[in-house]
């Protein structure tokens, strides 16, 4: 906001020498000039490293919470509760409070430059697509079992990088592909793990138990995949967007996000269930009030490392998660898990898994740089 104020009070100089009315107004209204200011205003600084570190960590660390506050919401294993309810009432308190940082940190000039045209039409588009992901989920996790929703979902790895060849132009190298597919692997093991002790637990504890051949739909696996690629193609079009944006404040383009986001959900409520005839909010608790504060806390923080850093590191630090997930299932007293060497081998195969891929984008820079300066040397 400081900036847009500094780059109006500039462009006001040449319309006083101009002979223009004082104060600049010659020319256009309120809406004109909020525009124009955020026009000429600079995009965002570079991030340091530091804040690039601390922004992933505060993803990682939300991320990984967020399993655990949604399972401690259910009764049973099942939502007792509307599902819907959650992220459309997550939608309302984000609309709530993006509109009132506006308010406080820049006046009413900035609440209304959010309804800026050109940038409030590219991110309600995504935000609506964004709505039809969340639907897909929560319709995907009623055909699937939790394994095979997981496997499904690291697809996005290698989709992500596909759709920002294709959107944005951006190339992995061979060995950026090699430890992505490695990362993929390992998280398939992590879950196929867990599924074998399960098992293996099951009839050790009841030798007439016999597992169920398959807990996959193919409605269930169609709507997990039509989930990973509306994901990924969010994901890819809000990290060039809102960098292509990045003059206005990230609170602001998370309620241009919002505002069609709601919309959709709210329309999606009324063809599906029967939510609306018992009642949205039938059989809320304080549980399900934390796994809703959990939604907001969680995208937040996935809008500011859009932001900040890209959507694949997005997606390596998701695969991250599965270490911090494990061992606050393990430690905490509310959940089932105990400790077991062989899934904590396989979760830090994921974790360095991701740790390679993060490392070599490094060593990937500064090869091409190297390469670059050599070709222009001769």
């Amino acid at each position: 906001v400081r900036l847009a104020e500094n780059a109006m009070t500039e462009a006001r100089a040449p319309l006083r020498g101009a002979g223009g009315p004082p104060g600049g107004h010659a020319c256009g209204g309120g809406a004109l000039e909020i525009a124009a200011a955020a026009a000429a205003s600079p995009p965002r600084q570079e991030p340091s490293m530091l804040t690039k570190a601390a922004v992933l960590v505060f993803f990682v660390t939300t991320r990984s919470l967020h399993p655990p506050a949604i399972d401690n919401s259910k009764v049973d294993g099942r939502f007792m509760y509307e599902a819907i309810s959650v992220p459309l009432t997550e939608c309302v308190i984000d609309l709530a409070l993006g509109q009132s940082i506006a308010l406080l940190l820049g006046g009413v000039a900035a609440w209304r430059g959010i309804f800026r045209p050109k940038p409030m039409a590219v991110f309600s588009a995504i935000g609506f697509v964004y709505a039809f992901g969340d639907f897909l989920e929560l319709k995907s996790m009623s055909g699937l079992s939790g394994p095979t929703y997981q496997v499904l979902s690291q697809a996005k790895l290698i989709v992500t990088p596909t759709l920002l060849y294709l959107i944005k132009g951006t190339r992995q190298t061979v060995l950026q592909c090699i430890l992505l597919a490695l990362l993929v692997l390992s998280l398939c093991c992590y879950v196929i793990m867990k599924d074998l002790l399960f098992k293996h637990r099951s009839l050790k504890n009841d030798p007439s138990w016999t597992p169920s051949l398959s807990n996959a739909s193919s409605i269930g696996i169609c709507f997990s995949m039509l989930k990973i690629f509306v994901s990924c193609l969010c994901g890819v079009l809000a990290d060039k967007y809102m960098k292509e944006f990045s003059s206005e404040p990230i609170y602001v383009q998370l309620v241009q996000f919002k505002f069609a986001w709601f919309s959709a959900l709210l329309m999606l409520s009324f063809v599906d269930g029967d939510g609306w005839q018992r009642g949205m909010y039938h059989d809320w608790t304080p549980r399900t009030w934390l796994a809703c504060a959990s939604y907001t806390v969680t995208n937040w923080s996935t809008l500011i490392l859009l932001a900040v850093l890209d959507s694949l590191t997005k997606n390596v630090g998701e695969a991250g998660t599965v270490l911090v997930t494990y061992f606050v299932v393990v430690l905490h007293p509310a959940f089932q898990d105990s400790f077991e060497v062989e899934t904590l081998m396989t979760v830090l195969v994921v974790f360095m898994s991701a740790s390679a891929y993060l490392t070599s984008k490094g060593v990937v820079a500064r090869a091409q740089s190297y390469e670059e300066a050599k070709l222009a040397s001769g």
